[in-house]
């Protein structure tokens, strides 16, 4: 951990990439390479986040089942249950396009949930389990198991696509949600790229919105409940529920830089008239 030269590589080719084309991949704890920078750093920078991310969950029941995997994140329920219906595009295609599941029923039609699921912390990487490096690893499997899988449902909740400022956007509110120091790293280093190369200080203002925004979702505890618990819900009344706002600045800048972003997250038969009306102040 706090390898300064792994950091520097890491965060150097994060800024340099594009957005379009595939990161190296780096070798996880097993030899295998199928990481990639920003995993890596996550493992880079574990402590001392790890304390922090322990303390936040160990401070509820639902963030609890998180962190030691059981109920609604149990390994096995998930792995049998939720990743299979979560997989299932034609089911979440066919909900009415006001729900939460259609839309990211919409977004699956260009990405594989897979391809971000394989790159958590796996299961095989953990040490012997009665050991304190072993317990620690047990509840990193655990984490990544729940917020990979939430990473998607987060995208189309909040309203940021895929672009590379969407993603940054996505890592700053995990970071407000979960309180893990490098997700809001990484997301400065992609907003610090996009800066540079748009010459503006805009995307500043707009990754600062996107914190205020995970911090007020995650005072209503976004994040402390199963992946399919509101799937089926008004996508409208789930974002009042968990107080999700309006991305303004995100909005104003991709309006402005259209060719630089996705939009694949807004479902195009749903009218969503707080997107449309949202007036020009900042959070």
């Amino acid at each position: 951990m706090w390898n300064p030269f792994k950091i520097y590589k890491y965060s150097k080719s994060v800024f340099e990439s594009t957005g379009e084309e595939r990161t190296d991949y780096i070798q996880d704890s097993n030899g295998e390479a199928r990481l990639e920078e920003v995993q890596g750093l996550y493992r880079e920078m574990l402590f001392p986040s790890n304390f922090k991310v322990w303390r936040k969950l160990t401070s509820t029941y639902s963030g609890r089942q998180i962190l030691w995997g059981f109920g609604f994140n149990d390994k096995e329920r998930v792995e049998q249950n939720v990743i299979p219906k979560l997989a299932d595009r034609d089911w979440l295609q066919s909900l009415p396009s006001n729900t939460w599941g259609a839309h990211l029923g919409h977004l699956f039609k260009n990405w594989d949930l897979s391809e971000l699921y394989d790159k958590r912390f796996l299961d095989s990487e953990k040490k012997d389990g009665s050991t304190l490096m072993g317990a620690t690893d047990e509840m990193r499997a655990n984490i990544s198991r729940h917020g990979f899988l939430f990473h998607d449902l987060l995208h189309v909740l909040f309203r940021y696509d895929t672009s590379p400022m969407g993603e940054a956007c996505i890592q700053a509110v995990t970071n407000k949600i979960v309180g893990h120091f490098a997700m809001k790293y990484v997301g400065f280093i992609v907003i610090c790229r996009i800066a540079y190369r748009t010459k503006s200080w805009a995307p500043f203002k707009v990754y600062r919105e996107a914190l205020k925004l995970g911090k007020l979702a995650a005072d209503k505890g976004l994040m402390m409940h199963g992946h399919l618990d509101y799937l089926e819900m008004d996508i409208a009344e789930v974002r009042k529920m968990f107080n999700v706002g309006v991305p303004v600045e995100y909005k104003r800048f991709a309006e402005q830089h259209a060719d630089d972003f996705r939009h694949d997250v807004l479902h195009p038969e749903y009218d969503d008239v707080e997107w449309k009306k949202v007036k020009p102040i900042s959070i």
